[in-house]
C-alpha cells in the first residue's frame, strides 16, 4: 500500500464502532486527475501491517481497488467513478 500511504488521503469514518471502524482512503490515479476511493476495515489494516498479503487482508477489495493501493496504477482504461 506504498502509493495509498504516501499519495492519498486516509480517514477514520464509522468511528462509533471502535475499533471495528473503517478508513476512506481517497485519492487520484498516479498520472491523471481522475479520483478513486476505496473503503477498508481497521482490523484487515492491521493484519496488513503485520504482514498479511494485501489480497489475504483485504480479499473483499477488487484487484483493481488492491493494485490502486499499491501502484495507483491500472493496466486497463479507468473509467469516471460515479
Amino acid at each position: 500500500m506504498i502509493y495509498a500511504f504516501n499519495n492519498c488521503e486516509i480517514n477514520k469514518i464509522n468511528e462509533d464502532k471502535w475499533p471495528n471502524h473503517d478508513y476512506l482512503i481517497t485519492g487520484n490515479w498516479l498520472g491523471t486527475d481522475k479520483k478513486h476511493e476505496v473503503i477498508v476495515k481497521a482490523p484487515d489494516l492491521f493484519k496488513y501491517h503485520q504482514g498479511a498479503y494485501i489480497q489475504d487482508a483485504f480479499p473483499y477489495l477488487s484487484r483493481k481497488d488492491r493494485e490502486f493501493l499499491i501502484t495507483g496504477t491500472w493496466l486497463e482504461p479507468i473509467e469516471e467513478e460515479e
